[in-house]
């Protein structure tokens, strides 16, 4: 399998199961997963509110610098945020009319091993009842064989979530 899919199997089955200890833990602390996941695990195709549906991940990049892997944690968070707004309004009686996500790289910088990204995504949807939107900041790790994230102030995104391991 392209080392391509194989990243892009891993960051599926980490979106689909958003932090679930399902998956073990090898000896470093990282959790096992499965390179031959298919890319569909990364979403649920069959997510729909309205005349919303879930989105699937993107492509990892095919060669790993500052310019594609901010791009890509970029693709990635705003992605990941859009499809959580729907699996929070997933059954609800209130109609979600509209849903904009905005995701921009404030930083990316090379460390030791890979790359930081920091990020800032803001959403905002409109159902019936009203008007909600937000903000949160994410900082990304990546290089060519792990994507790693954490929402935590202070947090080194090296020691974030695991997204992606091969």
């Amino acid at each position: 399998m392209a080392p391509r899919r194989v990243l892009l199997g891993f960051l599926a089955l980490a979106a689909a199961l958003a932090g679930c200890s399902a998956l073990g833990s090898g000896d470093d602390g990282v959790p096992d997963t499965d390179c031959a996941t298919d890319a569909l695990a990364a979403y649920d195709a069959d997510l729909r509110v309205d005349n919303h549906t879930a989105r699937p991940y993107p492509d990892a990049p095919s060669a790993v610098n500052e310019s594609t892997v901010a791009a890509f944690a970029a693709r990635v968070e705003t992605v990941h945020t859009r499809n959580e707004i729907l699996r929070l309004h997933e059954g609800s009686e209130v109609g979600l009319a509209g849903i904009e996500v905005d995701t921009t790289v404030a930083d990316v910088d090379r460390r030791a091993g890979g790359y930081r990204v920091a990020l800032r995504t803001t959403s905002g949807y409109a159902t019936a009842s009203g008007i909600a939107d937000g903000e949160r900041t994410a900082r990304y790790f990546v290089n060519e064989t792990v994507v790693r994230r954490t929402y935590e102030d202070g947090v080194d995104p090296r020691e974030g979530t695991v997204l992606v391991q091969c």
